[in-house]
């Protein structure tokens, strides 16, 4: 959906080409009830190719609540150009989720996060939720899934980046 400029310069500029081909693979996937697990922009796919909208920047989005934002879920790269994710938790609002099953928990904890694009709303959509932040007064959904599926679920956070640090003791 073309917006106007949320002014991170630190995003790579959009690519056509990059959004019909996930576009396309996660619809063909959904269509033939393939296992799909989305990270990040996964879940942004997920939600998107199911009928819900995508909030395009947390900032503008808190800006147009009139409401503080805290940047909770992207910090922005250092001086020598390193990204680094930031903690928070997840809680998981559905006990008999995917989510729920694979996490063992009703609240992740410190999950790597560097996203400022969310989905928004899943009103009307094959969708549910079954995680959110509470972020500065209003839940930011943090894991979706379709219900019409065998196996569909979308993290707007980075599990594969929790892995490391763990293994790090970090």
């Amino acid at each position: 959906v073309p917006q106007t400029w949320h002014g991170i310069a630190d995003d790579s500029p959009a690519d056509a080409t990059r959004d019909v081909s996930e576009y396309l693979t996660m619809a063909y996937c959904l269509d033939h009830d393939i296992p799909v697990l989305g990270l990040c922009r996964g879940m942004q796919m997920l939600g998107v190719v199911s009928g819900a909208p995508l909030i395009q920047d947390l900032g503008s989005y808190f800006d147009g609540l009139d409401k503080p934002y805290h940047n909770l879920h992207r910090m922005v790269r250092d001086a020598e150009g390193k990204r680094y994710y930031l903690q928070h938790d997840v809680v998981v609002t559905d006990s008999t989720s995917h989510l729920f099953a694979v996490a063992g928990t009703d609240t992740i904890r410190d999950v790597p996060s560097w996203h400022h694009q969310v989905v928004g709303d899943v009103t009307g959509t094959p969708l549910r939720v079954t995680g959110v932040t509470p972020t500065d007064g209003v839940d930011i959904i943090e894991a979706i899934e379709r219900t019409d599926k065998h196996f569909a679920l979308g993290v707007q956070f980075h599990p594969e980046e929790a892995i490391p640090k763990h293994l790090d003791n970090a």
